[in-house]
């Protein structure tokens, strides 16, 4: 991506699904989403903010809950956090297109099943399990510039411990770019509400995620994120 902004293996990326209809939507929408990328492509700051409307439109086919506005407010962090931990520019470029496209594999699991309110079975459990593989490999493996993002999102849930899925990586083996998409990605969920749940207050959010240093994140990782929270939390 060295040579190529991010912005733009975004946009080309999201067309691509789109106009090769990658995943299930409605034609109407797939071929409005994508005239909007299209209209963007040479215009700076809107080329951005149509990105971040893309990836909202899309995550809300999975989840009606989902705000306008909360994609961009992922980016925003998980680079602000990534940046904690001075990586190097190509890595945080793959970061921010990997959280533009991360649960994209959603789109092919059943919205009934993702919206469930009562307890799942272990068969629904490993459908959604699954979702980070059918991301990388069914839907962006056959688009060739993005192939340094796919082991940073199938891996965006395997957890410090080993715990995870779907390979049961552990410590070092796991991008660290996969587990701030992880906390990210977590924080948000439990701010958000969800058809089994009220949303939760920032704090409550950052006890949980507190409680699981050294299982679900590096203790380190924590630490940086809550300090990066620390003045936004009421």
């Amino acid at each position: 991506m060295s040579e190529t902004s991010w912005q733009e293996v975004a946009l080309n990326t999201f067309i691509d699904i789109l106009s090769k209809n990658r995943v299930p939507m409605a034609q109407r929408l797939s071929k409005e989403l994508c005239q909007k990328l299209k209209d963007s492509a040479d215009e700076g700051e809107n080329r951005q903010n149509a990105l971040y409307m893309v990836a909202d439109m899309l995550t809300k086919l999975y989840n009606p809950m989902h705000e306008n506005g909360v994609v961009r407010n992922k980016v925003l962090m998980a680079v602000s956090l990534a940046k904690r931990f001075d990586l190097p520019k190509e890595d945080v470029d793959n970061l921010r297109v990997a959280v533009l496209l991360y649960d994209i594999g959603n789109l092919m699991i059943s919205p009934g099943l993702l919206q469930k309110a009562t307890p799942l079975t272990e068969e629904e459990k490993a459908t959604i399990k699954n979702h980070p593989i059918i991301a990388a490999q069914k839907i962006l493996k056959p688009i060739s510039y993005v192939q340094d993002i796919l082991p940073i999102i199938e891996q965006h849930h395997e957890n410090w411990d080993g715990s995870g899925y779907p390979n049961k990586k552990s410590k070092e083996e796991i991008p660290l770019t996969s587990q701030i998409i992880l906390i990210v990605d977590e924080y948000f969920a439990l701010i958000e509400a969800r058809p089994y749940r009220a949303k939760m207050s920032g704090r409550d959010a950052i006890e949980i995620i507190k409680s699981d240093a050294g299982k679900k994140w590096n203790t380190t990782l924590v630490n940086e994120f809550i300090s990066l929270l620390e003045h936004d939390i009421v």
